[in-house]
């Protein structure tokens, strides 16, 4: 039996291929429209169609329920994107916070970080790259900046009194906070009063703090 013998009542055993006819761009849109017209018709037909009262309200409930997905599909997922998105920026920020909470409590507190006088960079100066500010740049014993990276940056002006010289104390965020329980770190270039720890942690945290009260010898904040 060939494809035009195939009886009317089993058309989706086996159709011939559809032919391509090239169509102008108002007749594709034309046919685009139409198809889509179609559809929502049969769809209507289909919902209205009469048939037994449970199977109304089965398929009243399947209509509820596809409306509900499409809505979803179309408003709730973005919006469930940008609640994560929102959520990940907040955690992040909330890591952070915590691990910066050390070197702030030592410095006072948010709001004496926050009152700390600025360093501006220069946007044209390659110490980003690890060289410190001279003691004339930083006219006060403590300053804060943001460099190039977006990174907070601490600066202290030190006196040394074994040397009777003074020099600069930068310590910055990391990049990467993966697997670390302190983000900041020293300058491992020139002068430091860390010793041998690059890392803001432990021993260097207590240096820090031991700086601020004074009891850091022979090294002290250059008032």
């Amino acid at each position: 039996m060939s494809v035009n013998q195939i009886p009317g009542s089993y058309p989706y055993h086996a159709q011939a291929y559809p032919q391509e006819v090239p169509l102008s761009d108002g007749e594709s849109v034309n046919n685009v429209e139409q198809q889509r017209s179609s559809l929502s018709s049969r769809v209507v037909e289909w919902i209205s169609a009469d048939r037994p009262y449970y199977q109304r309200i089965v398929v009243y409930a399947i209509a509820a329920v596809a409306a509900v997905i499409l809505c979803v599909s179309c408003v709730g997922i973005p919006f469930l994107t940008q609640v994560a998105t929102a959520h990940k920026k907040q955690t992040g920020e909330n890591q952070l916070r915590r691990l910066d909470q050390p070197i702030i409590n030592i410095i006072g507190g948010e709001d004496a970080y926050e009152n700390l006088p600025v360093y501006l960079f220069d946007t044209k100066d390659a110490r980003y790259e690890g060289a410190c500010p001279s003691t004339q740049e930083i006219t006060a014993p403590i300053m804060r900046g943001t460099d190039k990276y977006g990174r907070p940056v601490l600066f202290f002006k030190i006196y040394d009194r074994t040397t009777s010289s003074s020099f600069v104390e930068m310590i910055y965020r990391q990049y990467s906070l993966e697997g670390k329980n302190n983000p900041w770190i020293r300058n491992p270039n020139g002068r430091s009063i860390f010793d041998c720890d690059i890392v803001i942690e432990g021993k260097a945290l207590e240096r820090l703090n031991r700086l601020f009260h004074r009891t850091l010898s022979p090294y002290s904040l250059l008032r």
